[in-house]
């Protein structure tokens, strides 16, 4: 039986929930791209409990789902990466982003 859901992410069998095909099409077909040349990145920008993670995690499943492993798929969270006053932000941002990506190969027992 469906229940009402109202934090973290959407289990689609389990929680009622209004189905986004065409926003999930769009991002991704964003982040591929032409498929010869390559894909994009972009930013997902909103309030909190808009339905970002749960828009991201859609699009990845569909393009492991259509490509296979043609396509690598990782995500990377910037809520660890904190600049406080007068820190260089790119000498910060790649000294912690080096670390946590060494976290997570070392920690990590699959590749999502």
């Amino acid at each position: 039986m469906r229940t009402f859901h109202s934090y973290g992410p959407v289990d689609t069998e389990e929680h009622y929930y209004v189905g986004r095909k065409k926003l999930v099409d769009q991002c991704t077909s964003q982040l591929v791209g032409n498929f010869e040349k390559v894909g994009h990145y972009f930013t997902i920008w909103g309030a909190r409990q808009t339905g970002k993670t749960w828009l991201y995690r859609q699009s990845l499943e569909k393009i492991k789902s259509q490509y296979g492993d043609q396509f690598i798929v990782g995500e990377i969270s910037m809520q660890e990466i904190v600049l406080e006053n007068n820190e260089d932000a790119t000498d910060i941002f790649f000294s912690r982003f080096l670390r946590m990506l060494k976290k997570r190969i070392l920690y990590s027992n699959q590749w999502y």
